[in-house]
């Protein structure tokens, strides 16, 4: 037998004890043995000391107390005795049975499996609080832990913190929430993994292309450089001055390219050199038209 309290309940009552022995009517104890603890007579069936009690159902336990006299406590269920009638009863402290209150002291249920006492209809089952409701109920008391909701009637049930915004918005950033058996956990969303790979990838790419297009940028740069460092050591000023001095010159003047030069000097040989110096060698050749050409060849 056990007391169910809903929502917010305590109470605190004495409770009655039916017993199936039959005690007689003078609260009388087994010879040799103590008839009293306290301000408590111990009649038989009921005794403190080995072979003084009918079986350990009926075991007392003498507890001195330093604020007041003895108590007596039934050893079995760990009740305390408040006093045994001549009618078969016996009055114990019931314990304070609560759920849901706040800063309330809740102790274990009643539990009267197996033993000679049961619950006496003299009880008055008391609940006191606001939106208040008790039951007795023949089921174990059920606790619930956190994590977990139900009501005496349905069996219970795992919460489902991730629907609930308070606990659904500790997992943030690239993480989701999944509910677990009385909690929850945080765990990476796959969504989010993939485009961070995904953006990963892309960066990279774009890392090793900026990289590559800057080394051409900078081949592309350096080229020029040495092109205008190679036409000026050459003469190629002066030349751009005859070229744009007058239209006669213009008309004397032709650039040829290194392949038709080539071909003037017969591939630069040694008959064609008319001249060395500091500056290079100067040759000889002979154009398609027929013209002679000086070539000074820069010796690097």
């Amino acid at each position: 037998m056990s007391v169910k309290l809903v929502y917010g309940v305590s109470f605190s009552l004495a409770l009655l004890l039916a017993i199936q022995l039959a005690i007689a009517k003078e609260p009388i104890a087994k010879p040799n043995c103590t008839d009293h603890c306290g301000n408590i007579n111990i009649p038989y069936p009921f005794g403190m000391s080995k072979g003084c009690y009918l079986d350990e159902w009926f075991e007392i336990e003498c507890s001195k107390s330093v604020h007041g006299p003895p108590r007596a406590f039934l050893s079995k269920i760990k009740m305390e005795l408040l006093n045994v009638s001549v009618g078969g009863q016996a009055i114990v402290r019931s314990p304070i049975i609560s759920f849901n209150c706040s800063g309330s002291k809740t102790d274990p249920p009643v539990n009267l499996t197996g033993s000679p006492f049961s619950i006496s209809p003299r009880n008055i089952f008391t609940a006191i609080g606001c939106n208040t409701s008790a039951l007795m109920t023949d089921n174990p008391l059920q606790r619930l832990g956190d994590g977990y909701e139900g009501n005496p009637y349905l069996r219970c049930t795992d919460v489902d913190e991730c629907k609930d915004p308070e606990y659904g918005g500790h997992c943030k950033g690239i993480t989701r929430c999944v509910n677990t058996s009385g909690s929850f956990k945080c765990v990476p969303d796959a969504k989010w993994i993939i485009l961070l790979c995904v953006g990963g990838i892309i960066g990279v790419l774009v890392i090793v292309f900026g990289i590559r297009r800057l080394c051409n940028l900078m081949k592309k740069r350096r080229n020029i450089q040495l092109k205008r460092k190679f036409f000026k050591r050459n003469g190629g000023l002066l030349l751009q001055q005859q070229l744009t001095s007058s239209d006669g010159s213009v008309k004397k003047t032709q650039i040829l390219t290194s392949k038709e030069l080539e071909k003037a000097t017969d591939r630069f040989n040694d008959n064609r050199i008319l001249g060395q110096g500091g500056q290079g060698t100067v040759y000889k050749g002979m154009l398609a038209d027929g013209r002679s050409c000086c070539q000074n060849v820069q010796i690097s």
